[in-house]
């Protein structure tokens, strides 16, 4: 009997720590069943959460600046927040529970005035890549150390083989001479800065294959290209904006027809600095701007006719009929 005590009160013994395990797990526990770890992080206290000290926490382990309406990181503009949005979220779920995603909006919102800076030129004395930085003078250091505006998708490999494919195809489509232009503008689209004031244009015939240059230009430059119109770009006053932060516009149809006005295309081509640019409904701000254009055309651009200039000047709004005026009389 006195064996048979002894195995009942051990087991009650067992059930009881385990009744007190179930208990501590349950005290460490939301309400929603998600694990809370015993550490409570400066930015949540009693309760409250304070936005501000959690900005100070997350950028005292993230390399992140704000400029110009966008997120910059050693990886170079940040084209997609939600990666961002959902670090963010991770950090927060462990401690903030209701309407969770409305504090992760916030918290971005005031990150963007935590990371901001007044001013966040282009360093056009390098080329940033995927493993490292290449330095114009040919030096090249390896690893993210900083911020960069761009950095394109492609490793640097001073051992790589001779590019023979993309040689022979190049060889099929131009002429010898032309050859080194177009590996020449293409070295020069990967620096940040329009120095050189020139855009290119190719053309030939259709179906042979000029557009497949933008295409192996896509994998190069990766989300620092865009593919546009340089007829939109002749024509509104916003797009420009739209280059902004790009190294590189691809026109890859170009239309034949006469540019109606010149001045934003060639604002772009010519530009050193910082200029004005618009978006719609939005009020003018100064931006950089060193996107490079490049267009593939079938044929001659048509020339204007008297007509249709007087059509486009018709057409113009007060503000670039006075642009056009200072332009004429300059």
């Amino acid at each position: 009997m006195q064996g048979e005590r002894q195995d009942v009160d051990s087991s009650v013994a067992e059930k009881n720590d385990v009744l007190k395990m179930i208990t501590s797990f349950s005290a460490t526990l939301r309400k929603d069943g998600v694990p809370m770890s015993n550490f409570t992080p400066a930015w949540f206290k009693k309760g409250f959460f304070n936005e501000s000290l959690f900005c100070d926490d997350f950028l005292s382990t993230h390399q992140l600046l704000y400029s110009n309406g966008a997120f910059f990181t050693p990886d170079g503009r940040m084209v997609d927040p939600m990666p961002l949005r959902c670090e963010i979220f991770e950090m927060m779920r462990e401690y903030v529970g209701a309407k969770l995603a409305k504090k992760v909006t916030n918290v971005v919102d005031v990150l963007k005035l935590a990371a901001q800076v007044e001013d966040f030129p282009p360093v056009t004395d390098r080329i940033a890549l995927a493993n490292g930085t290449l330095y114009l003078d040919g030096t090249f250091q390896e690893g993210k150390p900083e911020i960069v505006r761009n950095r394109l998708p492609v490793r640097y490999d001073p051992k790589a083989a001779q590019p023979t494919h993309w040689l022979r195809f190049l060889s099929g489509l131009l002429y010898p001479e032309d050859i080194p232009t177009v590996q020449e503008f293409i070295g020069y689209c990967m620096i940040p800065s329009n120095k050189g004031q020139r855009m290119m244009i190719i053309k030939g015939n259709g179906g042979e294959g000029k557009s497949q240059i933008g295409v192996v230009l896509s994998r190069l430059f990766g989300c620092n290209m865009k593919d546009g119109s340089i007829g939109k770009i002749s024509e509104n006053r916003f797009a420009r904006a739209d280059l902004e932060h790009t190294l590189l516009c691809v026109d890859d149809d170009m239309r034949m027809e006469a540019l109606r006005q010149t001045n934003y295309v060639k604002s772009i081509v010519t530009a050193q600095g910082q200029m004005d640019l618009e978006r719609k409904g939005k009020q003018s701000y100064q931006g950089w701007m060193y996107a490079r254009l490049l267009a593939f055309s079938n044929g001659d651009l048509q020339a204007i006719s008297g007509k249709e200039i007087l059509e486009a000047i018709r057409l113009m709004d007060a503000d670039e009929r006075r642009e056009l005026t200072r332009a004429l009389f300059a």
